[in-house]
C-alpha cells in the first residue's frame, strides 16, 4: 500500500499566494517571493506577528496538523523574503512529520 506524500512546498506556495492576493494584490502571481515584509512592506513587528499568525494557521490547516513555530522566530520572518518563509514553512513541517524529500525518494 503506497503512502500519499503531501507536496508541503505546493501547499506553502498556495496559503502565501491567497495570503499576498488579499493583503498585498500588488505582490500575488508570486512576484511575493522576493518581498521582505519589514522592508518592502514596513510591517512592524506585531502587525507581521498577525500575518504571519494567519499564514501558519492556513498552512497547518491545509497540511493537517501543527508546525512549531514560536513567536520569537515569526518575528524574525519579517526581516526574510517571504520566499525563506515559505522554506521554513516546508521545513518544519517536513521534519515533524518525517516526510522529507531525501525519504520520499528512498
Amino acid at each position: 500500500m503506497s503512502q500519499t506524500m503531501t507536496d508541503f512546498a505546493d501547499v506553502a506556495c498556495g496559503v502565501i499566494e491567497r495570503w499576498a492576493a488579499r493583503h498585498h494584490p500588488e505582490a500575488s502571481n508570486f512576484r511575493w517571493v522576493a518581498q521582505a515584509p519589514a522592508q518592502d512592506w514596513g510591517y512592524d513587528p506585531p502587525a507581521w506577528t498577525r500575518a504571519i499568525s494567519e499564514i501558519q494557521r492556513d498552512f497547518e490547516r491545509r497540511i493537517g496538523f501543527a508546525i512549531p513555530l514560536p513567536p520569537a522566530e515569526k518575528r524574525k520572518t519579517a526581516d526574510f523574503t517571504l520566499l525563506k518563509t515559505h522554506y521554513l514553512l516546508v521545513r518544519k513541517a517536513e521534519t515533524k512529520s518525517g516526510q522529507t524529500v531525501l525519504k520520499a525518494l528512498l
